[in-house]
Order: structure tokens, then sequence, then C-alpha cells
């Protein structure tokens, strides 16, 4: 188990802050449209990865790549059985 410090800590603590501000954005695009909110999308997604990328790098998750993959394709399964995201 790895212990949880103040730099985790406050990795943690922004990127629940950026996410929030991505569901803002997300919301914005279905209120407003997403041409004139796409510039803002773009931002708040990359600084979403920007601190999900800090909390691989800081030791707050552990970078395994196998289970990353498996644990994508068990979430594309699932959007393919129950959104219309795949369907075309």
């Amino acid at each position: 188990m790895i212990e949880m410090n103040k730099q985790h800590d406050e990795v943690l603590l922004i990127l629940q802050e950026e996410c929030a501000e991505l569901i803002q954005a997300i919301s914005k695009v279905k209120r407003f449209g997403l041409q004139e909110n796409k510039d803002n999308l773009l931002q708040e997604v990359a600084d979403v990865l920007c601190m999900i990328n800090l909390a691989f790098d800081t030791g707050v998750l552990i970078k395994d790549e196998d289970t990353l993959r498996k644990r994508i394709s068990v979430k594309e399964e699932r959007l393919k059985i129950y959104s219309d995201i795949y369907k075309t």
C-alpha cells in the first residue's frame, strides 16, 4: 500500500477540481453548442489529462499498462452493450 503524502493529496485535490471544471465545460457544450465552447472543452480535457499524468508520475497511481488496457477494454465493451456510441 502506498502512503499518502502532501504531494499526493495536492495532486488528487487539483485533479478533483479539474474534473469538476471539465464537467462544467461539457454542460456548456450541451447547453450552448460545441462550436462556441470547443476551445474551453479542449483546455479542460488537457488539464484533466495533465493531472492524471501527474498522478502516475508522483506515484498516486501505479502505471500498469496491462491492467489499464484491460480496464479500458472492459469499459469499451460495456459501452458497446449499453450505449449507442459505437453504433453507426
